[in-house]
């Protein structure tokens, strides 16, 4: 390839900064992939990208955060625990991840610094997501009960 040199003078993009706050929002899965990693025990994970599709805080639509699920172990737990919560009919079993794709949840975000103290965002729980116009469905006790699906992904 030849040496290319691209003219800066204009100026450099400015770093999307957002300040990350605790609260629940709405997030769709947008990607699910195997990791190339594997954990203290020798598991590989799953990483489900989201992506905020609803939230109060300005400037967090479009915004995605990142979330690493054990394959096997008692961290695999909380996958199943996503797994569930998306798809309230999952058994458990093996499962197509294309399946999840464009599928809304509710997160839970809190906030912490990592070891260099820079602020990070991290999904801490997640809930159904259940659909505005199924409020009507929900009072008839059409819609599942949503009770034991509310799940601490640090308990």
């Amino acid at each position: 390839m030849p040496i290319v040199k691209p003219d800066f003078s204009a100026g450099l993009p400015q770093r999307d900064t957002i300040t990350w706050v605790p609260g629940r929002m709405v997030a769709k899965v947008v990607e699910i992939k195997e990791s190339d990693k594997a954990d203290k025990n020798g598991y590989n994970a799953l990483v489900f990208k989201f992506e905020v599709v609803k939230a109060d805080q300005v400037g967090l639509v479009g915004k995605r955060l990142s979330r690493w699920f054990p394959l096997g172990g008692i961290g695999a737990k909380v996958l199943w625990r996503c797994l569930k919560t998306i798809n309230p009919a999952y058994d458990g079993r093996e499962f197509n991840t294309q399946d999840y794709l464009g599928k809304r949840i509710e997160i839970e975000v809190e906030v912490a610094p990592d070891k260099t103290g820079k602020i990070w965002p991290k999904i801490t729980k997640v809930y159904p997501w259940i659909e505005p116009n199924s409020v009507a469905d929900t009072l008839k006790g059409n819609v599942m009960d949503v009770v034991g699906l509310v799940d601490n992904f640090d308990a």
